[in-house]
């Protein structure tokens, strides 16, 4: 039993985003925020005020679901010299900002460019809490998907080699849940009666997930398509599944598209089926 290249490349891809996500995303958002904050804590600590200072700008929302912001402003005041210096000042905030008062603005006397603006350099704490967070939802999502990619291939192994010498049984579906997360799926609870070797029956039990085969923008999720088990009642209350020696139970799909068998693979598995439905 072979993965096919499709499965291969999403599963690949999958792992990709995920390990991009995992080790990308925090490093990126603290190479292009942290020297701000650093220099906005400074400039504000230890700067001279700025006058004739005029600052605009706004505040925007790049992603729509989270209240994470980035403003960005003009900012224009006169230097000692009395030249009027323009530069930009940017902050990433949790939420928006109260620009119902006056801007005060400072800025570094040896480098006038650098420069802090009141409305967000008396928010340093918060902006150092708003860059953990995202930080840290990027690292949770990495690793989501990194783990939902490595369950997948480790029930693929065990899917070889459980179908390398089918033992099939029939389990009865005890429950059935949609599962939110990183990923969506549907779970199944099955339990069921194994022979072992010493000739004794068993209760075995297992959950297993599902994958969404296809869903619609709008459609909520607990109403998309999902992959299911090969059922063995109309009632859907029993499934084929296959197991060993060892106890482990895996239930068999309907759709075998993920996989590429062998012709003596096919013929044990179809001859599996049939003996476990007699």
């Amino acid at each position: 039993m072979q993965r096919s290249w499709q499965e291969a490349l999403s599963l690949y891809g999958a792992l990709t985003v995920g390990l991009c996500a995992l080790l990308l995303g925090p490093t990126w958002f603290a190479a292009h925020y942290v020297p701000g904050i650093a220099r906005d804590a400074g400039v504000w600590s230890t700067g001279q005020l700025a006058s004739n200072a005029k600052v605009g700008g706004a505040c925007r929302t790049k992603i729509s679901l989270l209240p994470f912001t980035t403003c960005r402003f003009d900012v224009a005041f006169d230097a000692q010299d009395g030249a009027r210096m323009h530069t930009e000042s940017e902050a990433l905030l949790f939420g928006g900002l109260n620009f119902d008062t006056q801007a005060i603005v400072k800025f570094d006397a040896q480098e006038p460019q650098r420069v802090a603006v009141s409305w967000t350099a008396e928010l340093i704490s918060v902006r150092w809490l708003t860059l953990a967070g995202l930080c840290a939802l990027f690292v949770l999502l990495g690793a989501s998907i990194v783990w939902a990619g490595l369950r997948s291939v480790g029930e693929y192994r065990m899917y070889r080699r459980l179908a390398g010498k089918p033992q099939p049984i029939r389990v009865r579906i005890t429950e059935r849940h949609f599962r939110s997360g990183a990923n969506y799926s549907m779970q199944y609870v099955f339990e069921g009666d194994v022979i072992g070797g010493d000739g004794l029956v068993r209760r075995v039990t297992g959950r297993q997930h599902m994958k969404v085969l296809s869903g619609k923008r709008g459609v909520p999720p607990q109403k998309w398509t999902y992959e299911e088990p090969l059922f063995t009642q109309a009632d859907r209350s029993e499934a084929l599944a296959l197991t060993d020696a060892q106890g482990r139970v895996l239930l068999v799909k309907q759709s075998l598209k993920p996989f590429c068998l062998s012709d003596a693979e096919k013929m044990a598995l179809q001859t599996a089926g049939a003996s476990a439905n007699q």
